[in-house]
C-alpha cells in the first residue's frame, strides 16, 4: 500500500489529486478546512478506509501537527507529500503601484502560500524518509518565475516566488536523503479560484502531478521548477 497526504484537498485541484492518487490505489490523507471537510464526504463513502479526511489549516501548526499524529496512528510511513493549499484574493493583486499595495494581503498570501507548504514538510518528511521514489510535490505558478515577473506587485506572484525558493531549499536538504522535490505549475485550470477560465481541467492537471509522483512521467531530480506534464519552467 502506498500512502499520500495532500493538503487543499477539498476542492479544485486538490479534489482532482484526491481522486487520481484513489485510483492509483493509494490511501490517501486529505487536509481541509474543517468548514470544508464535508465536502469530501461522497469520496469517503465511495473509499471507506482509502480516504481519510483530515482537518488541517496549513497556516496553523497545531493543526498541521494534530493531522500529522492522525496520520501516525494509520502508517509509519509516506510516499508522497502533496502541498497544494493556496490562496488567491481578488482585488488585492494585479497591484502596479509599490505604494498602494495592500500589506495585509501580501501577509495574508505568505502565510497560506509559502508557510502553508513548510510546515507540512516540517512534520510529515520524517515519514517519507527511506521510501523509494518518496516525492514532495509544492503546487506553485508561472507566476512565481522571477525572469517573467509581470510589472506588478501582487501578493499572488510575490508568495509563489517565494515558495519556489522554499521548495528549492527543500530539495538542496532532501535530495540527498532520497527525497525528490519538485516545485510544479499545474497549468492554467478552470477552478473556482481562477473563475473557471483556463485552459485546462483540474484533473488533467492532477493526472499530470500523480504521473510525476509515480515516475510514469520522467523528471530530471536535479530540476525544481516544471509544469504538470515534467517540462522545465523558466526559474
Amino acid at each position: 500500500m502506498k500512502y499520500v497526504v495532500i493538503t487543499g484537498a477539498s476542492r479544485g485541484l486538490g479534489r482532482s489529486l484526491v481522486e487520481t492518487f484513489l485510483a492509483s490505489e493509494y490511501t490517501v490523507f486529505a487536509g481541509a478546512l474543517k468548514n470544508e471537510m464535508c465536502l469530501l464526504d461522497e469520496l469517503k463513502k465511495t473509499h471507506g478506509d482509502r480516504l481519510v479526511v483530515v482537518q488541517m489549516d496549513v497556516t496553523c501548526e497545531d493543526e498541521v501537527k494534530n493531522a500529522a499524529k492522525v496520520v501516525a496512528g494509520h502508517t509509519n510511513v509516506l510516499h508522497a507529500l502533496v502541498s497544494n493549499a493556496g490562496i488567491f484574493v481578488p482585488g488585492e493583486n494585479n497591484q502596479d503601484n509599490p505604494m498602494d499595495i495592500n500589506m495585509e494581503g501580501l501577509a495574508n498570501a505568505i502565510n497560506v502560500n509559502v508557510y502553508g507548504s513548510m510546515l507540512p514538510a516540517k512534520y510529515f518528511v520524517p515519514m517519507l524518509l527511506g521510501q523509494k521514489g518518496a516525492t514532495i510535490i509544492n503546487v506553485t505558478s508561472e507566476a512565481g518565475s522571477v525572469i517573467n515577473a509581470a510589472g506588478c506587485y501582487d501578493p499572488y506572484c510575490i508568495s509563489k516566488t517565494t515558495m519556489n525558493m522554499v521548495s528549492n531549499k527543500m530539495k538542496l536538504l532532501l535530495n540527498d536523503h532520497g527525497i525528490r522535490v519538485f516545485a510544479v505549475h499545474p497549468g492554467r485550470m478552470r477552478t473556482d479560484m481562477s473563475k473557471g477560465s483556463g485552459d485546462i481541467t483540474s484533473m488533467e492537471a492532477a493526472v499530470g502531478i500523480t504521473n510525476i509522483v509515480e515516475d510514469k512521467i520522467k523528471v530530471d531530480d536535479k530540476e525544481g521548477f516544471i509544469d504538470y506534464l515534467g517540462k522545465m519552467m523558466v526559474p
